[in-house]
């Protein structure tokens, strides 16, 4: 999920102007059946007051922990090539441009491009490492005996508000993402380290053991869940939606936990 918030144009931060200079930085309890989760019991859940104060209360502290000066500096630089990035594929499209332009533009050399990035698509993205993990601590703040699915959704509405929150930028990169073969690869690929860091909490809200490969349930409701914000997003991006991203995502949740019509 390309979210990311990049540092106002024209301006360095020092910690990036340091960095420029340093060489040797481196690089559930119970799971109902899900007929019976209705959605309408889902949408109650995410409209609960007092659990988005719970929760952005849980996550204001996460998110308060200390870092180093450098790797401070490391996120800023990472930052601030990202935004070069990508204002240089909205301006001249993916395949066209290459590494050897992102490095004149962001005035780095190819070394220094590769201490920070392993290919274009990750630095295109590269803001947004932290996104698995935010949404692995947002599903563990959730309330104990919040049904899997319901978890889900609620940990994903920070990210999602994210998408919303931002400009006609973030559409335009989200578009970038779902049409272009080698970002629509590699969104995939961070759904799979994400499936990872999501699984354990998902089988523990389950009554499931984490280690008993031939339990199926926690990858399918990851799967589920994560095939449906791919499905929104794709929906979003597609035509000038008249919904908003959230709502698109709940309407693909409800129908992969719906009961069929007869």
């Amino acid at each position: 999920m390309p979210i990311s918030v990049q540092p106002p144009c024209g301006r360095r931060s020092d910690a990036v102007a340091r960095t420029r200079k340093d060489n040797h930085l481196p690089i559930a309890q119970h799971f109902h059946h899900p007929l019976d989760l209705t959605w309408d019991a889902i949408s109650l859940v995410r409209h609960s007051t007092t659990y988005d104060v719970q929760y952005r209360w849980a996550m204001k502290n996460a998110n308060q922990a200390p870092r180093g000066a450098r790797e401070r500096a490391t996120r800023a630089m990472r930052a601030e090539v990202a935004a070069t990035v990508q204002d240089l594929v909205l301006d001249r499209g993916y395949e066209e441009t290459t590494i050897d332009d992102i490095c004149a533009a962001a005035e780095i050399s190819r070394s220094t491009f590769f201490r920070y990035f392993h290919s274009k698509e990750e630095a295109l993205f590269g803001t947004t490492d932290d996104a698995g993990e935010y949404l692995r601590d947002s599903l563990a703040a959730r309330p104990p005996g919040e049904a899997p699915w319901v978890a889900m959704r609620r940990a994903l509405s920070p990210l999602i508000d994210q998408y919303e929150g931002h400009d006609e930028r973030t559409l335009r990169l989200t578009r970038l993402m779902v049409n272009t073969p080698a970002l629509a690869a590699w969104h995939r690929q961070e759904n799979a380290r994400w499936h990872v860091l999501l699984h354990d909490e998902i089988a523990r809200r389950l009554g499931a053991d984490p280690a008993d490969a031939a339990d199926p349930r926690a990858n399918a409701v990851i799967a589920a869940a994560l095939g449906c914000v791919e499905a929104a997003l794709i929906a979003w991006t597609s035509t000038n939606q008249p919904h908003t991203l959230a709502q698109i995502l709940d309407r693909a949740m409800g129908a992969a936990f719906s009961s069929p019509h007869p």
